[in-house]
């Protein structure tokens, strides 16, 4: 009779039926999500989104939703776990490794966006600027096109658009695109229309993590860990947000510098056309190309002017008004003024509720300001120390999320896309706990909302204590052992040899 070691760790067959038994479970999840939020089905309906089901989180399909993404998280781990202790896979484990990977990118597809309506508000301000000639950094789709039919489906009619040119440009032509090969204008051709960039965008990245990993087995491994994530697959294919155009530049530059491209400059000032969050890694950037002596400063000189020039393209087509600078300021302090789990939001909204003067405000605004630079400043030690430059950026971005903007699930990718480039518990296990938490908070969310019977700054400080707050004990624990590292050596060797 084999033992149960011989059996984990050899048995080609246990491999097989593990893989299968796992693989079958992760389709029947993707499956029923699909069946209780069936885009094709709800599309009609402008604002449908978890807190719509009657019954809030006691009712059955909230508590079943909750259990398929615990279920999802689970079989993902148990998943990695075999993967990373069976190296001969074969075609069966491929074939069975790549299925539910494959149905989830389908459920997607055909899914509401339940967990955020930003979708709806990217499609309309692209028909403003496609049928309408407007600009959305200076107009609102209040005054541009009230009695259109999309308009409803806009959550935020009212304000201006706080997201970079390059992405708008982009949105402007997925529009106008689909409309040419759908002959369609309807919500529903946009929204497929707009998930099929993102899902492009998932290739990319995932092809730029295939192609720089070691190993036919870290391909695999980061493959599963990457787009076959369940929360890449729910925030980036259902909800489609604009992360997945982020994520693939933001990762394309940190490669380029690992490599010592100035090109990478490019790819970061691309970053930035998207959204102005990734600004905070520019300070890693400049210390990594600081110590990196081999790039010669004519090829950084050049690359500085190629940035400068995709900066002045992709906002030339806006500048018809001197409003600009107001209005695209204004649609960003819209989207970060929204009350949410950050410690800036906490911080401020309970100093309106206790009514503290206007310069006691201004005055945390600039200490969690301070807080955001130490945190950079510390991990900018920790990669001097050894760690590894993408991971360094990733908790980077992170932190700044938590602390400063409305940190929100869809953030979490980018730690996500990271951890793939290793095999490592250390950087994975927090991608999955991150993992299990961007899911679970749209239905906690739902209980603390509605259920809990708490005010509003206690539901969002309930959402703080669920996501905000274990990220912010992760970098401390990075701090700590930043920390410790410091007082063993003292020396500070300038370069890690991992990606």
């Amino acid at each position: 009779m084999r033992s149960l070691s011989y059996t984990l760790s050899g048995s080609s067959r246990f491999l097989t039926l593990s893989i299968t038994f796992i693989s079958l479970f992760e389709v029947l999840c993707w499956y029923y999500l699909f069946q209780n939020y069936n885009l094709f089905t709800h599309i009609q309906e402008s604002e449908f989104a978890f807190d719509k089901i009657s019954g809030h989180f006691f009712s059955r399909t909230i508590q079943e939703t909750f259990f398929v993404f615990i279920l999802l998280c689970i079989l993902a781990v148990l998943k990695i776990i075999l993967i990373k202790q069976n190296t001969d896979l074969r075609i069966i484990h491929l074939l069975f490794i790549f299925l539910p990977i494959i149905s989830g990118i389908f459920a997607g597809f055909a899914m509401y966006p339940v967990g955020g309506l930003d979708l709806f508000h990217y499609i309309f301000k692209a028909k403003m600027m496609a049928e309408y000639n407007a600009n959305p950094y200076i107009q609102i789709a209040r005054n541009v096109a009230p009695m259109d039919p999309l308009y409803i489906y806009d959550p935020f009619p009212n304000h201006t658009l706080g997201y970079g040119p390059l992405w708008t440009l982009f949105a402007k032509w997925t529009f106008r695109l689909t409309t040419i090969f759908v002959s369609s204008g309807t919500m529903l051709s946009q929204v497929i229309g707009f998930k099929v960039i993102n899902l492009v965008f998932i290739a990319a990245t995932s092809f730029l993590i295939w192609q720089n990993r070691p190993d036919r087995h870290s391909k695999i491994l980061a493959l599963v860990i990457f787009p076959g994530n369940p929360l890449v697959i729910f925030e980036l294919i259902s909800n489609a947000h604009n992360d997945a155009m982020l994520v693939f530049f933001l990762l394309a530059a940190l490669l380029l510098l690992k490599k010592g491209q100035p090109m990478s400059l490019l790819a970061f000032t691309a970053s930035l056309l998207i959204k102005p969050f990734a600004l905070i890694l520019l300070p890693l950037g400049v210390v990594y190309a600081v110590t990196d002596k081999s790039v010669p400063l004519k090829k950084w000189l050049s690359a500085c002017a190629l940035s400068l020039l995709l900066f002045l393209l992709c906002w030339i087509p806006f500048l018809d008004s001197p409003k600009l600078p107001a209005g695209f300021i204004a649609g960003m302090q819209h989207a970060n003024a929204i009350e949410t789990a950050s410690i800036l939001s906490l911080l401020m909204e309970g100093a309106e509720l206790i009514n503290l003067p206007g310069w006691i405000s201004s005055l945390l605004f600039v200490l969690c300001v301070g807080l955001t630079l130490l945190s950079a400043g510390l991990l900018i030690l920790r990669f001097l120390q050894g760690d590894s430059l993408l991971q360094t950026a990733a908790a980077t971005y992170l932190v700044f999320c938590a602390i400063m903007t409305n940190m929100l699930p869809w953030y979490l990718v980018f730690v996500i896309a990271a951890a793939a480039f290793s095999k490592e518990w250390a950087e994975l296990a927090p991608a999955y706990l991150f993992t299990f938490l961007g899911l679970s908070f749209y239905l906690l969310s739902v209980w603390a909302w509605y259920d809990s019977g708490s005010s509003t700054f206690f539901v969002h400080m309930l959402q703080g204590g669920f996501l905000t707050f274990p990220i912010l004990l992760y970098a401390i624990f990075l701090f700590i052992t930043s920390l410790k590292r410091v007082n063993k050596d003292k020396s500070l060797e300038p370069f890690d040899q991992t990606i």
